[in-house]
């Protein structure tokens, strides 16, 4: 079966397919860990000047990248793949004859991700509080977290949108993800994606466990008003065998936001105890934070979380896929 992946570039609202692809040495679209932006790349040939000249670039101008697959899983089938749209940031011409165009997701490139602000937020949860910055920001909130903590009183100083969002959800124990226009909070995975893999159908696999940085508990102090004394709480994790206790060096105002700050910071800990890096054909359904499994690697089978994915497609390999993950525990 002749598996086709055509990519697809506009560039301020004109589709440039073509026109790139005659120049075209690779492309990478990276979707990102929790805490950065997306971005993509575009590796171009310049011998004769093209790119660093006439058609050179404006910094700045907004990038729209997909790609549309034929005959990729069975014959006559058609998959059209969008990755969002982007920022142009960096521009690069080499003494190689190349030039590379570097963007990165456009609400990161914009004032939810660059301009720090100065609030109090009262009597709200974590849902409305980024609710709330969602719609100041013309995005959309997807919450798939459990837990959806409650605070009096929530102090923005001198934060942008984007990391207070990232802070006040990591304290929470959950994971934020920005994906285009959307915020997304989860707790252990996005979406069960019901991929199986195995090493016959993947190209390359790595993968690591670790006893180095993993703990049996973690402590966070805390003021009790009533007693006027401080008080220290422990998170332990069962499933650790040995006897290290993580000290968080952060005071929390009770024994639930102590609770929650011990609970996950030990999580955090302890979920890269085991973690892989894999590479195989192209699959557009593997994204960050998606949940998949691993199996026939001995005792490294199981279920893992996809924490960082990066999509390239060359003229040497075609369209490739390869992410870091770690066992869901």
């Amino acid at each position: 079966m002749a598996r086709i992946s055509n990519l697809n570039i506009t560039y301020k609202g004109k589709d440039i397919s073509k026109d790139i692809s005659a120049s075209l040495i690779s492309f990478t679209y990276t979707d990102n860990e929790q805490g950065k932006a997306d971005e993509i790349e575009l590796l171009l040939e310049n011998k004769k000047g093209l790119w660093s000249g006439s058609w050179y670039p404006e910094k700045g101008s907004v990038i729209e990248a997909g790609l549309k697959l034929y005959d990729w899983n069975k014959m006559g089938e058609i998959i059209n793949v969008k990755w969002g749209r982007f920022t142009i940031d960096e521009l690069t011409m080499s003494s190689a004859g190349t030039f590379s165009m570097k963007a990165i997701s456009e609400k990161c490139a914009g004032a939810f991700s660059t301009e720090k602000k100065c609030r109090t937020f009262e009597n709200i949860t974590l849902k409305d509080m980024v609710t709330k910055i969602a719609d100041e920001n013309n995005m959309q909130l997807v919450y798939k977290a459990q837990k959806n903590t409650k605070y009096t009183k929530l102090y923005q100083l001198y934060y942008t949108d984007s990391s207070f969002i990232f802070m006040q959800a990591d304290k929470a124990g959950h994971k934020c993800k920005i994906s285009d226009d959307k915020i997304i909070i989860y707790d252990n995975s996005i979406k069960n994606t019901g991929i199986k893999l195995k090493p016959s159908n993947v190209s390359a696999y790595e993968f690591k466990g670790k006893t180095f940085g993993t703990y049996k508990a973690a402590e966070v102090k805390y003021f009790n008003a009533e007693t006027g004394e401080v008080v220290t709480y422990r998170a332990e994790d069962t499933n650790i065998k040995n006897d290290s206790v993580l000290i968080i060096d952060e005071h929390a105002e009770s024994s639930e936001e102590a609770k929650s700050i011990a609970e996950a910071e030990l999580k955090k800990a302890n979920d890269k105890e085991i973690t892989g890096s894999v590479s195989l054909m192209g699959n557009p359904e593997i994204f960050t934070g998606c949940e998949l499994e691993i199996n026939g690697v001995g005792v490294f089978s199981g279920t893992y979380i996809v924490e960082k994915v990066t999509h390239s497609i060359s003229n040497s390999q075609g369209y490739t896929t390869s992410f870091d993950c770690y066992m869901k525990r």
